[in-house]
C-alpha cells in the first residue's frame, strides 16, 4: 500500500494536512523533505537548518491561522449579509401588506359599523309600533361618528398687548381640521400676573396649545381604531362622552412633567361631522354660537373674584375637569366664535353681532380671517379708551369696585368658524 508520509524526529510526528485551501501546507511537506537531505549530508549546519525550518514552520502556522480566520470573517459576513437580506425582503412583504390592508381600510371604511347602524335602525322601526324604547347609547355613538353631516372653515387673529409684543403677547390659539372633518379649537389665555415674578406664562401657554394639537391627533387615530373594529366599543364610548377632558386632561400632564412655570385659562371646542359640537371652558375666555344674528349658546366665565379666573398649570389647585362641558347641536350656517377675555371684557354683545352682520362673503376662510381681525381691533381700540364703560368696567362697578372707567387693554385672540354641509349629506 501507499506509505504514510512522516516528518524528521526533530520536527515531530505530526501528520500534514490535506487540503484544496491551504497550499501552503504543501509547501512545507516539500520543504521538510528536502531540510531532511540537506541534514543528513551536512551534521554540521543541522542546528542552524533546525532553526531556519522552525522559524519557517511558526510562520507558516501564523499564516494558516490567519487564512483560517478571514475564512470565518468571510463566513459571517456571508451569514449577515443573508440574513439582513432575508430581513429587508420581510420588512418589504409586510410593508406591501400593511398598504394593501390600508387601502382596503380606507375603500370599506365604516361599512361594517353602518351595517350595524343600519341593523339597529330596521330593529328600532319594527319594534316602533309595540313600545317606544329610546335607541342605544352605541348606535347613536356610531351614528354621530360614522355618517358625516356637517364639517367647518375657520379664521384667526391674535393681536398681542402693545407692551408685550415684542414677546408674541401671552395668549395661544390652535385649529386642527382631521380628514373625516373632525375641527378642534383652542384658545389659551396666559396669566399676566406671573410677569410680576419674572415669568413669561406664554411660554406655558404655547406649550400647552401645541400638546392638545398632538392630543387631537392621537384622538382621531383611537377613533379610526375603533372604526376597524380595534378597540373594544367599551373603551370607545367611555372616551367620546368628553372627548376635549381627555385631550385636554393628557396635555395638561404633559406640559407639568416638562416644569414649565405658568399658568393659563382654556376654552376648548371639538366640532363633530354628526353637528354636535362639544364645549371646554375653563376660566375667563369664552364661546358664542351665533345662528341668525342671535346667540344661541354662550359660556359663563369662571372667576374665583373679580379679575381672578380659574386657571390650571403650576401651583394653581384647579384642574382641567373643573371646567364646564357642554354639548350643543350647531346647524349649516352658524358662526362659532371662540376669544380670549381681551375681546369679551371690551366688547359688547350687540357690538360683535353687528360686526357679523356687515361682513360678506364668510364662506370664504379669508373674509373669516377679516372679521376676526375686525373683533380683536375693536376690543383693542376700545380697551385704550379711558372713557368708556366697557364690559369689564361694568363688572367691577357690580362688584362693588370704583373708578373703573374705561377699557381694559389686553392680548386679544379671536377664532371664527362657520358650519358648513358636507357633500354626503347635502
Amino acid at each position: 500500500g501507499k506509505r504514510k508520509q512522516r516528518f524528521p524526529d526533530f520536527v515531530g510526528k505530526e501528520r500534514a494536512r490535506e487540503t484544496h485551501n491551504a497550499p501552503h501546507t504543501q509547501a512545507m511537506q516539500s520543504f521538510m523533505k528536502s531540510f531532511g537531505r540537506t541534514a543528513s549530508n551536512n551534521n554540521e549546519g543541522g542546528l542552524d537548518s533546525l532553526e531556519a525550518l522552525q522559524t519557517s514552520i511558526d510562520l507558516i502556522e501564523s499564516q494558516e491561522k490567519s487564512f483560517d480566520h478571514e475564512k470565518a470573517v468571510h463566513r459571517r459576513e456571508e451569514r449577515n449579509n443573508h440574513s439582513l437580506y432575508e430581513s429587508n425582503i420581510k420588512t418589504d412583504e409586510y410593508q406591501g401588506r400593511l398598504m394593501a390592508a390600508t387601502d382596503c381600510l380606507q375603500k370599506k371604511q365604516g361599512r361594517g359599523l353602518l351595517g350595524l347602524c343600519r341593523r339597529l335602525s330596521i330593529d328600532r322601526r319594527r319594534r316602533s309600533s309595540a313600545s317606544r324604547r329610546p335607541s342605544s347609547p352605541l348606535s347613536a355613538l356610531v351614528n354621530a361618528y360614522v355618517e358625516p353631516s356637517v364639517f367647518a372653515r375657520g379664521g384667526s387673529y391674535c393681536l398681542p398687548h402693545p407692551e408685550k409684543a415684542d414677546k408674541g403677547g401671552e395668549d395661544a390659539y390652535i385649529m386642527c381640521t382631521a380628514p373625516d372633518g373632525t375641527m378642534i379649537t383652542a384658545v389659551l389665555d396666559g396669566v399676566g400676573g406671573w410677569a410680576a415674578v419674572g415669568v413669561d406664562s406664554g411660554m406655558y401657554s404655547r406649550a400647552l396649545a401645541e400638546r392638545i394639537g398632538i392630543e387631537f391627533d392621537a384622538w382621531v387615530g383611537r377613533q379610526t381604531m375603533m372604526k376597524s373594529r380595534k378597540m373594544p366599543a367599551r373603551a370607545f364610548m367611555q372616551e367620546s362622552q368628553r372627548p376635549l377632558l381627555t385631550i385636554l386632561e393628557r396635555a395638561f400632564e404633559h406640559v407639568d412633567d416638562l416644569g414649565i412655570p405658568g399658568t393659563c385659562t382654556a376654552c376648548l371646542s371639538l366640532l363633530l361631522p354628526c353637528g354636535k359640537l362639544h364645549v371646554l371652558n375653563l376660566g375667563d375666555s369664552g364661546l358664542r354660537v351665533i345662528r341668525n344674528s342671535r346667540i344661541v349658546f354662550a359660556t359663563v366665565e369662571q372667576q374665583v373674584s373679580f379679575n381672578y379666573p380659574r386657571q390650571i398649570g403650576t401651583g394653581s389647585v384647579d384642574i382641567p375637569a373643573d371646567g364646564d362641558y357642554a354639548i350643543v347641536d350647531v346647524q349649516t350656517g352658524d358662526l362659532i366664535v371662540t376669544g380670549s377675555d381681551g375681546v369679551w371684557d371690551n366688547v359688547w354683545e350687540h357690538e360683535y353681532l353687528a360686526l357679523i352682520r356687515d361682513s360678506r362673503n364668510l364662506e370664504y376662510q379669508t373674509s373669516l380671517d377679516l372679521l376676526a381681525g375686525k373683533i380683536a381691533d375693536t376690543a383693542q381700540m376700545r380697551g385704550r379708551d379711558p372713557n368708556y364703560l366697557s364690559p369689564f368696567a361694568s363688572n367691577a362697578l357690580r362688584a362693588g369696585l370704583t373708578n373703573c372707567l374705561g377699557g381694559k387693554l389686553d392680548d386679544t385672540t379671536v377664532v371664527v368658524q362657520k358650519v358648513w354641509a358636507s357633500v354626503a349629506s347635502a
